[in-house]
């Protein structure tokens, strides 16, 4: 069939087989297996982030066919991506800021984690509960609509009426200001002592 490329695989676990629409199919944490002896380590980063955060693959589900896939091209690179442990950004700022929260602090933060205030939920992107510390990341696609901003501004206000600390961090800033946008998290971190 054009613009459908096949593979075949010498070994394939029926725990790694799923049907979508009746059609037989690999499952999320198999695809992502035989991508990742494929794609950029970047973007295999982005993809096991993003499955995570989707519900669709657990580091435990990945953690179980690597052991089960030894000798398989996408093994090192996928045993790479997920050693950090969970992971579940939701877009590629998120990913870059957390290799900056990275680069500043071994504190690693929740990400996108519940939280409940005055009976409204919110999903800070990084968040400190001990701290009471959240870090924003802001980007185009996603923030730059006025009903966003006003949204974001309400769940702002609800969180710094809680004494939550909150820190916004644009892509630009984060991509072009790498070295002030690390100095800000580290003031931002040292500004929140642990309650």
């Amino acid at each position: 069939m054009e613009g459908v490329r096949t593979h075949r695989a010498r070994c394939l676990d029926r725990r790694d087989v799923t049907r979508r629409d009746g059609i037989q199919v690999t499952s999320p944490a198999r695809t992502i297996l035989d991508l990742a002896a494929t794609v950029a380590p970047r973007q295999l980063r982005r993809m096991v982030r993003q499955a995570q955060v989707e519900h669709r693959v657990s580091v435990r589900q990945l953690l179980e066919l690597l052991a089960r896939a030894d000798g398989h091209r996408g093994v090192p690179k996928l045993r790479a991506a997920i050693a950090d442990g969970p992971t579940p950004t939701a877009s590629e700022l998120e990913d870059i800021v957390l290799d900056l929260i990275d680069e500043v602090t071994s504190e690693r933060p929740e990400i996108n984690a519940r939280l409940c205030l005055d009976g409204e939920t919110i999903f800070p992107d990084f968040l400190w509960r001990d701290r009471k510390l959240v870090i924003e990341a802001d980007g185009r696609r996603f923030h730059d609509a006025p009903s966003t901003q006003a949204d974001d501004a309400r769940k702002q206000a609800i969180l710094e009426a809680h004494e939550h600390r909150v820190l916004r961090i644009r892509y630009e800033q984060a991509v072009h200001r790498r070295a002030q946008t690390r100095a800000r998290i580290r003031v931002a971190i040292d500004a929140a002592p642990v309650r």
